[in-house]
């Protein structure tokens, strides 16, 4: 008798309005992961800017700009990649929405860095490979973004909560 109504009161806690601590902490975790994620992201608006420098060069026909701007793309990106990296990822369903955003910051890496490559030596088709891995890339973040915002939503957040 006295396990079943220590159990009773145990189901009495787990279903009270109030966050248990392992909720709390969960919660607070997909937060700050939240937060990190959106602050890598809020960086890489400078590659945004610098792409479309880049795009103005290649108008211009501005050798020298293009091949500093490209190498500057590439390493830029490299630099957000790895601070994506680094976030912390203390559970496995933050480490599906983390694996994510890795992977489309590795394909725009890859992509700028075959623009950088293609700009030196003219091949044409990988140029346009770059810019297929660039929108490419474009879909994994909007993949990522989506994975984010259902995360978030499991502990009751939103994106509104992390910025």
């Amino acid at each position: 008798m006295a396990v079943l109504a220590a159990g009773c009161g145990v189901g009495d806690i787990a279903v009270s309005p109030s966050p248990t601590p392992i909720l709390q902490t969960h919660t607070e975790q997909i937060k700050v992961f939240g937060s990190a994620v959106i602050a890598v992201e809020e960086q890489r608006d400078s590659v945004v800017v610098l792409h479309q420098k880049l795009t103005a060069n290649m108008m211009n026909m501005s050798t020298r700009e293009v091949f500093a701007t490209t190498d500057e793309l590439a390493k830029r990106q490299d630099d957000l990649r790895a601070k994506m990296v680094r976030i912390s990822t203390p559970s496995n369903e933050i480490g599906a929405v983390h694996a994510a955003f890795s992977v489309a910051y590795m394909t725009e890496l890859e992509a700028y860095k075959t623009l950088a490559s293609s700009v030196r030596s003219g091949d044409l088709t990988r140029m346009q490979a770059s810019v297929s891995g660039i929108m490419k890339a474009e879909d994994f973040y909007g993949i990522a973004y989506e994975q984010l915002a259902d995360l978030l939503a499991t502990v009751g957040l939103d994106m509104g909560d992390v910025r």
